[in-house]
């Protein structure tokens, strides 16, 4: 099993230290992320682990795999990284140059840049992939000013990371934010990618119909079964996708996140709001919740598998 921490909420960010104590007790409740029944599922979280018994034989125990963290500023886990030492984990780590119009409630931009780059000193460059997402245009921000500002995030990122995955925004109800046509597109994906490849960076495309492969951009598996297998050694034995949607190319993975609980506040967020409950607001439309609110429900255990073999 692959976790992932998380698609639906900053928990690295904004719930870290509930994380590790699930980590410490071995399992995590998760609600049904659209709230269709009161069901909770119990999903064990146990590292795998792989030992050689006396007669030379392999002994695999645990179900996770690996561990991806979806987040705008992991600095609150820096304190506790220590303790997950037994997982093999990387993260996708957000990082425009928005401002606080767009991204309210994230912190100022050179604070974010350093803890990247701290990050990869603890971790490694393999294991933070930059995401520049999601590309958007309004009144103030063109095609000029993304050049401009990837450029100057990508010679500071440039050593501390191997990667960037792009993605344009996906249209919702906003009107005074909007994505870009294909010929955008492609005047925007010729520079980002002459500028990612001068700064040793290889740009991919996130979850994108057309093939940008003229440019030297490769299609994401942002849940990587290539990358997985470098760091815990396995093989990957499923072909399955994730569906996230359309041309998204993940394997599959677990989420343990809820929706509405991100308090960054970005106007472009698909997850405050687009799966709200009735009657709440925010500023997409959606009930505000926390991820340490109490759970009420029905528990069942949640059947895991590993992904790889060892």
């Amino acid at each position: 099993m692959i976790l992932s921490v998380s698609r639906r909420t900053d928990i690295p960010a904004l719930y870290s230290d509930w994380f590790f104590d699930r980590i410490k007790e071995g399992f995590v409740i998760v609600p049904n992320p659209f709230g269709f029944n009161n069901k909770l599922a119990k999903v064990k979280i146990e590292p795998v682990r792989v030992e050689t018994n006396m007669l030379g034989g392999k002994e695999v125990t645990g179900n996770v795999d690996g561990i991806i963290f979806w987040t705008k500023n992991p600095r609150p886990m820096f304190v506790r990284l220590n303790e997950l030492e037994d997982f093999k984990y990387y993260f996708h780590y957000t990082l425009t140059a928005y401002d606080e119009k767009i991204e309210l409630a994230v912190p100022p931009l050179e604070e974010r840049i350093k803890t990247f780059q701290e990050l990869s000193k603890l971790t490694s460059p393999d294991q933070v992939i930059w995401r520049y997402d999601p590309i958007m245009l309004n009144k103030e921000i063109d095609i000029a000013w993304h050049i401009k500002e990837f450029e100057s995030l990508a010679k500071q990122l440039g050593g501390y990371t191997k990667s960037c995955m792009i993605a344009f925004l996906i249209p919702g109800k906003r009107k005074d934010i909007w994505t870009l046509n294909y010929s955008q597109q492609d005047e925007i994906l010729r520079e980002l990618a002459r500028i990612s490849q001068e700064n040793g960076i290889q740009l991919h495309t996130c979850a994108q119909k057309h093939d940008w492969t003229k440019y030297g951009i490769k299609k994401a598996q942002c849940t990587d079964p290539e990358l997985f297998a470098r760091l815990n050694g396995g093989r990957v034995k499923t072909k399955r996708k994730d569906g996230q949607r359309k041309d998204c190319g993940c394997m599959p993975c677990v989420d343990i996140g809820v929706y509405n609980t991100c308090t960054h506040n970005c106007i472009y967020c698909y997850a405050n709001g687009f799966y709200a409950e009735r009657g709440g607001s925010n500023n997409t439309g959606g009930a505000r919740k926390s991820m340490l609110d109490k759970l009420d429900g029905e528990i069942y255990e949640r059947k895991t598998e590993r992904l790889f073999e060892y």
